[in-house]
């Protein structure tokens, strides 16, 4: 694509500083936006859960029915721990994808988890990225901010990234 006769350039790129007490440079890494279709890829390597469903229950715990059809009335069950585990796994799991994507542009970070590993077990591959960034020393926070620069980097805005977010940082797992 050009622009005005001008090749545009790549994704946008920018340095990131993660503090660390007592040392001055800290880690100094290079982020890069998400290119196009990350989003996607992420959710089919690593799809959401869809929640169980239950019968809604009135506040004397009656089952209700809807007046018109004499139905049961069903809702998703957002609350069911099994569904709120795979929830929180997925989302880690996503975020450790969407994480690899925007450090690519760093031509000193070396991953030990193979990407090649990514199609044959994305799961146990998306694991190993995050005990691998356990074992670095990452912190909740890093991530947070890892992620903040690269959404900023893509003009990234909206709830359902905020949602993601939220999600990923408030899972309480320490990294």
């Amino acid at each position: 694509m050009k622009l005005s006769g001008k090749k545009l350039k790549a994704l946008a790129q920018a340095e990131l500083v993660l503090p660390r007490p007592g040392e001055d440079a800290g880690i100094r890494l290079v982020v890069q936006a998400f290119p196009l279709g990350a989003e996607e890829e992420a959710e089919r390597l690593f799809p959401s859960p869809v929640p169980p469903v239950k019968f809604a229950q009135g506040k004397r715990g009656k089952v209700l029915r809807d007046p018109a059809t004499k139905e049961v009335v069903k809702v998703r069950d957002l609350e069911d721990p099994d569904f709120r585990a795979a929830s929180r796994l997925a989302n880690r799991r996503q975020m450790m994808f969407l994480i690899t994507e925007g450090l690519k542009a760093d031509p000193a970070l070396e991953w030990e988890t193979p990407t090649a590993d990514r199609e044959k077990d994305a799961g146990a591959w998306a694991d190993n990225v995050f005990a691998e960034c356990s074992a670095a020393g990452l912190s909740t926070g890093d991530l947070g901010m890892i992620l903040d620069k690269i959404r900023e980097l893509g003009n990234l805005t909206g709830q359902a990234v905020d949602d993601a977010v939220e999600d990923f940082l408030s899972e309480g797992s320490a990294v």
